[in-house]
C-alpha cells in the first residue's frame, strides 16, 4: 500500500511540474521585471501573463491567466527564489561622467 502511495505522489508531482512548464511556455505565467523608484531598484518576479489581443481568445486568456497563476503559485514562489531578484540601480549620470583615472 505504501509504495503505491509514493508512486502516486511522484506521478502527481511530475504532472504538476509538466503543467507548470506548459503554462510557462503558453505564457500563462511570465517573469515580470519592474522598476521601484522609491528604492532605486529593479524587481524581477513571476506573475500572470497578459494577452494583448482584443478578440474573444485574448479576453478568455486574460481571465484564465490569474487562475493558472494561483494554481501554480507554489512553483512560482520556488522560481522566484531561484530566478527572481531585486537589484539596486545606481544613478546613470554618475556612472556616465568620466573620472580623473579615465582622463590619463
Amino acid at each position: 500500500m505504501r509504495p503505491n502511495l509514493i508512486v502516486l505522489i511522484a506521478v502527481m508531482a511530475t504532472f504538476y511540474g509538466l503543467g507548470y512548464g506548459l503554462a510557462r511556455s503558453r505564457k500563462f505565467v511570465v517573469m515580470q521585471e519592474y522598476h521601484v523608484k522609491e528604492q532605486a531598484s529593479v524587481v524581477r518576479q513571476t506573475g500572470p501573463g497578459l494577452d494583448v489581443r482584443d478578440d474573444w481568445r485574448g479576453r478568455l486568456k486574460n481571465r484564465l491567466n490569474p487562475v493558472a497563476f494561483s494554481f501554480f503559485r507554489p512553483l512560482c514562489c520556488f522560481e522566484d527564489l531561484l530566478r527572481g531578484s531585486t537589484r539596486s540601480v545606481g544613478d546613470r549620470q554618475q556612472s556616465l561622467q568620466p573620472t580623473l583615472d579615465d582622463a590619463f
